[in-house]
């Protein structure tokens, strides 16, 4: 009896850690992703402006697969299971000055910065939202 019992809790074991493999758990949450653009920024946009900027995230966060097209050219940045941010270096200029996406994988947490010189061409307030900015 003891044995039969045994057997059945092993094989509900086996069911339920099957089931729960089944979605992948994000190792990094949104609320990480948006410290870890914050620590960039203080690093690297910071100590090099005395312009205004600001940052934006792509706020459409169940899309697994965007791609992004730009102004500048035929181009497009394709991302897969990423937090996207949009850095706009000079927040107050016209067109054609630096700016960055910096695309954060859920899973890993590694980062890539990708540097462009024109916002993405999209329906830019449907579809980002601002996290945080520096006015003079």
């Amino acid at each position: 009896m003891k044995r039969i019992g045994l057997i059945l809790s092993v094989i509900f074991s086996m069911i339920f850690l099957a089931g729960c493999l089944e979605k992948p758990i994000d190792s990094v949450n949104k609320k990480e992703a948006d410290e870890m653009v914050e620590i960039y920024v203080q690093d690297e946009i910071e100590p090099n402006s005395n312009e205004i900027y600001a940052v934006y995230y792509f706020n459409k966060l169940d899309i697994n697969h965007v791609e992004i097209k730009f102004w500048e050219d035929s181009d497009k940045l394709i991302v897969e299971n990423s937090y996207i941010y949009f850095i706009d270096e000079y927040e107050m200029a016209n067109w054609g000055h630096p700016c960055r996406f910096m695309i954060i994988d859920k899973t890993t947490g590694n980062y890539r910065i990708h540097h462009r010189n024109a916002p993405p061409q999209t329906d830019f307030h449907d579809e980002w939202t601002l996290l945080f900015s520096r006015k003079q």
